[in-house]
């Protein structure tokens, strides 16, 4: 149990973008960054059970009250954490709460078909894989992915769950795009 806790807040962490490092924080800032990671971890956790009951029942779509019900309990969370005062941050609630929708439609969609991604490359811009025309680009999962820029389709997705069927979500917003991975 506890280290599915410590797995939550670590996700939480990333998710968040607050220092993971409390000997830098004053206590204010412990306690602000404390109820930001722990409202983050939950309302990851409530959306991957809200996504998990769909896929255990075999129905679609996800239902709207379970998925509002974590996004209200988050932004009440977040906005009591800012409203103490003493946060590092402030108003970042919704950047945050596209990096949790962003990491749940990955997850969802890495259990529902397997996929970890798409090939990875090492430099922006350059020329990668076997497709012909391939080209290394910012990746929403993380990193950077090798695509095939031909058909890419500007869409202003968040994650690949927001992609057609064998595309994944690349580019930097506000200018991101679904397109094919070149292996």
């Amino acid at each position: 149990m506890m280290s599915r806790i410590v797995s939550i807040v670590a996700c939480a962490a990333i998710m968040t973008g607050v220092p993971v490092h409390a000997q830098d924080l004053d206590n204010a800032e412990q306690a602000c960054a404390a109820s930001k990671l722990k409202a983050t971890g939950k309302k990851a956790a409530a959306k991957l059970k809200c996504e998990a009951k769909v896929i255990a029942k075999e129905q679609e779509p996800t239902d709207p009250e379970c998925l509002a019900k974590a996004e209200e309990k988050f932004l009440k969370a977040f906005a009591k954490a800012e409203g103490k005062g003493g946060c590092v941050s402030e108003g970042d609630a919704v950047a945050v709460e596209a990096n949790v929708d962003q990491f749940v439609g990955e997850e969802v969609t890495r259990q529902e078909t397997g996929a970890s991604g798409p090939p990875t490359c090492p430099t922006l811009s350059s020329p990668c894989g076997s497709c012909g025309g391939g080209t290394c680009a910012p990746y929403s999962g993380g990193g950077n992915a090798c695509i095939n820029p031909t058909g890419a389709v500007l869409t202003g997705c968040l994650s690949d769950a927001q992609c057609a069927d064998g595309l994944v979500c690349v580019g930097t917003p506000p200018t991101t795009g679904c397109a094919a991975p070149c292996p």
